[in-house]
């Protein structure tokens, strides 16, 4: 399942993967009244048969100013065509979001674009070959070029602009990743875990000459 458990943790909402890892977690859920006045709602979670899980949100509205405010608002997106978790995304220059990788009971899990004008969900135009062994915990991080780079074992480039996908190498460890940009626009890939019970070495990518260096 995309979502192992859900727990209700210092004001916020948290889903976990099968592991236990917290992998997607709301802000405080807080109301603000019509004086901006601030106050926290109070959460409960509780699971029933075993599946489903129901949070109640319970607001103390003594001596709020209505109307009332509740921040963040949630509403329901499109569902991807390939549901997944353990997935890797970034938002693009554009608004749109790119997911990449993930696990799917063996399923292909091949990148999709979410448009939220529309609502929708497409697939980018990649082959298996290209993706490699894009499965658990992919890095994906906005480049300043606007490309977007995503890494597992294999690296590869994706261009907003022609909707293509370009080899960028490979690193040099299997690994789940963590990548930031820096300022010079290169890539630290770090925090890693390697195959070995060792952390793997963190390495920096220069996208002006696809190259990965050890560091």
């Amino acid at each position: 399942p995309a979502v192992a458990a859900v727990r209700v943790r210092e004001g916020r909402i948290e889903a976990l993967g099968p592991e236990g890892r917290v992998f997607l977690a709301t802000a405080p859920i807080v109301a603000y009244d019509a004086k901006r006045v601030r106050r926290p709602l109070s959460l409960a979670a509780t699971t029933h048969d075993g599946e489903t899980t129901v949070v109640v949100a319970t607001l103390d509205a003594t001596g709020l100013t209505f109307p009332v405010v509740v921040d963040p608002l949630w509403s329901k997106a499109a569902s991807l065509s390939i549901a997944r978790y353990a997935h890797g995304a970034a938002r693009l220059a554009d608004g749109r979001v790119l997911v990449v990788g993930g696990e799917s009971d063996g399923a292909n899990t091949q990148p999709e674009l979410y448009d939220p004008a529309t609502n929708t969900w497409t697939k980018t135009p990649v082959t298996a070959a290209k993706l490699g062994e894009f499965l658990w915990g992919p890095a994906a991080v906005l480049l300043p070029s606007n490309k977007v780079l995503a890494v597992y074992q294999q690296a590869i480039l994706y261009d907003p602009a022609t909707n293509t996908w370009t080899d960028a190498k490979k690193t040099s460890t299997h690994r789940w990743t963590r990548a930031v940009v820096l300022g010079s626009g290169k890539v630290l890939l770090a925090n890693a875990s390697g195959a070995t019970t060792a952390p793997a070495a963190a390495e920096v990518f220069d996208p002006a000459t696809s190259t990965w260096t050890a560091t």
